[in-house]
């Protein structure tokens, strides 16, 4: 498969998100604040967001966990949530999505297809996958360059390698 550049990523029309990257929109971690930039970024750009239904799974653990071990309050957990839900990201399925991403699993012999879900529907979308899992990155990132850390997303002379339609 080929990939097309993209000369100007703030004006990209979809891009797909992981779990890694809307956590850092709903909570306050590392790189919370840049990551809430490039949200804002694509927000003026209308940038569509779009993940696979998995997300809403992940996002809920997550916040679930951080609750449990009481990283987060009960009501920062609830506004947490409303906040995701407004971002109205659009979840995307596709028929062949699980098939594709057992398939990048194996190739990039990763131990389960979490990861795998947001690559594969990237690339049938033919968007780039913004993540900020470095695991993720580390195993793909140089076979698969429109999968990309959320860092360089920043960066406005970057550009962005997405999957050629065809």
């Amino acid at each position: 498969m080929g990939y097309a550049i993209v000369d100007k990523p703030c004006c990209e029309p979809v891009v797909c998100v992981d779990a890694s990257v809307v956590v850092k929109w709903l909570v306050d971690e590392e790189d919370s604040e840049a990551a809430l930039d490039v949200l804002e970024r694509w927000g003026q750009a209308g940038t569509a967001l779009i993940a696979p239904p998995l997300l809403e799974f992940e996002i809920y653990s997550v916040l679930r966990r951080l609750l449990f071990h009481e990283r987060l309050s009960r009501e920062r957990a609830r506004e947490a949530i409303d906040y995701f839900h407004a971002l109205e990201i659009e979840t995307r399925t596709a028929s062949l999505l699980l098939r594709r991403a057992w398939e990048l699993s194996e190739r990039f012999a990763r131990p389960t297809t979490y990861d795998s879900v947001y690559v594969a529907l990237a690339e049938i979308e033919g968007c780039p996958l913004y993540t900020c899992d470095r695991r993720l990155l580390n195993a793909v990132s140089r076979s698969l360059p429109w999968v990309r850390p959320l860092q360089l997303r920043a960066r406005p002379d970057a550009p962005v390698y997405l999957p050629a339609q065809g």
